[in-house]
């Protein structure tokens, strides 16, 4: 943690906030930063609160659970939602980014209308710190409250923007990962519209990520039925997202489910099909060498299917 330096506007600062005046005198004692952010987070000002977050530059995650867990101690949930709201307005990204962390403290639901909303905007911002943010708070809402968040995500899955529908897949993948009974086929379901979706920044956190890392490892029998579902579709972004499922590090345990698929994948005549088969072959073959080059020795009916057993075992 870095602390802002306050330098010829401190007399300014201290005229806004008095209690500030004890840390501002001595340029600021870093130790006790958290002390000043109890104090002021105990008035209940968030024009004060917010001089006192901006000393800090570049928060890391420790620093936010520490505020966070502050916060809670000290203010309400109504005070606590109303904070985010302005936090929301902020120029400053570490501000925004604390308020969608704010909006998942307590129960969401009691504001669902105000909290979905604000979450909407936030996934959308012009900052990645705070579409991440957006993203993780998004995906702590729909765990406590599944049932009522989850039409509104499914909404999203359509949204104009791919921010927002990056992180409706990036909150699935977090959501998965809690292993819940019974959510595993509504999260196969809510990201099965996106599987089409032509945007980069969706795919690249799709097929490899959310479902390769996520979903098939919180959900393996289930999710592999899916994925040989997709696997029929003549879409070309639903089969690069079938072919990149198999290029997680997760995937080395379903080889023996993914070489069939990739087989056939490896055959299409789009190069963006059969070259994803292909990155997933080499995974497969750099994790399991001697197994995946054994099962891959008769790959030669066709020449497409020749070239990809040649990326995958190196010599192409």
């Amino acid at each position: 943690m870095v602390l802002a330096s306050i330098g010829a506007s401190s007399q300014k600062v201290k005229a806004h906030i008095p209690v500030l005046e004890s840390f501002l005198v001595t340029s600021m004692d870093f130790s006790n930063i958290f002390t000043l952010i109890d104090q002021v987070a105990s008035s209940g000002k968030l024009d004060d609160f917010i001089i006192a977050w901006n000393m800090i530059e570049k928060p890391d995650a420790a620093v936010y659970l520490e505020v966070l867990k502050r916060i809670r101690k000290r203010l309400n949930e109504d005070t606590i939602f109303d904070w985010a709201k302005g936090l929301t307005q902020r120029n400053e990204a570490s501000c925004r980014s604390l308020a969608c962390f704010l909006l998942s403290i307590g129960n969401p639901f009691k504001r669902y209308e105000g909290v979905v909303s604000l979450l909407l905007e936030l996934a959308d911002d012009s900052s990645w710190e705070t579409r991440e943010s957006a993203a993780s708070c998004l995906a702590d809402v729909l765990h406590k409250n599944f049932e009522e968040f989850y039409p509104a995500m499914a909404g999203w899955v359509r949204h104009l923007s791919e921010n927002v529908r990056r992180a409706v897949v990036v909150a699935a993948k977090k959501v998965g990962q809690k292993r819940v009974p019974g959510r595993g086929e509504l999260l196969l379901q809510l990201i099965e519209p996106l599987l089409m979706d032509t945007s980069v920044y969706v795919r690249k956190n799709l097929g490899a990520f959310a479902i390769g890392d996520g979903l098939l490892r919180a959900y393996p029998e289930l999710t592999l039925a899916y994925v040989k579902k997709w696997s029929l579709s003549d879409d070309e972004q639903v089969l690069w997202n079938v072919a990149m499922v198999f290029s997680s590090a997760e995937a080395v345990k379903h080889r023996k489910e993914a070489l069939p698929i990739l087989r056939r994948l490896a055959c299409d005549r789009r190069r963006f099909v059969w070259r994803a088969a292909a990155s997933a072959l080499r995974n497969l073959v750099r994790r399991r060498p001697e197994e995946v080059a054994c099962a891959i020795e008769d790959w030669d009916e066709c020449e497409r299917l020749r070239i990809v057993k040649r990326i995958a075992l190196g010599a192409h």
